[in-house]
């Protein structure tokens, strides 16, 4: 279960992710209640299904003494580039312009 988060992190967006946090619990009292054939299972089957061709890739772990430690992980469908929201790895990296954004809204916020 540790593994497959870790992995969703990093190929499902922070929304898809909060909306199958949502989904799950109900998806499983359906199952548990014996409702597989119900439409409300279908139609809860069917968003699952868009999104976990997206959940792939590798990952590396740490096991020790009842604790796991995520050490690597790997996907070919990234929900974000590494390379556009680092900061050391963006060499066409603009201070002036997040500079700019911040104070536009410092003097937004407090108006």
């Amino acid at each position: 279960m540790t593994a497959h988060r870790a992995i969703e992190s990093i190929t499902l967006d922070k929304e898809t992710m909060h909306k199958k946090d949502e989904i799950m619990p109900e998806y499983a009292k359906l199952i548990y209640n014996g409702y597989w054939y119900s439409k409300s299972r279908l139609k809860l089957q069917k968003i699952v299904d868009l999104k976990k061709n997206k959940v792939n890739g590798s990952i590396r772990l740490k096991l020790y003494k009842g604790n796991i430690t995520i050490i690597s992980r790997q996907s070919k469908s990234n929900a974000y580039s590494i390379k556009k929201v680092s900061f050391e790895e963006n060499k066409t990296f603009n201070k002036s312009n997040v500079e700019r954004f911040i104070d536009f809204h410092k003097k937004k916020l407090f108006r």
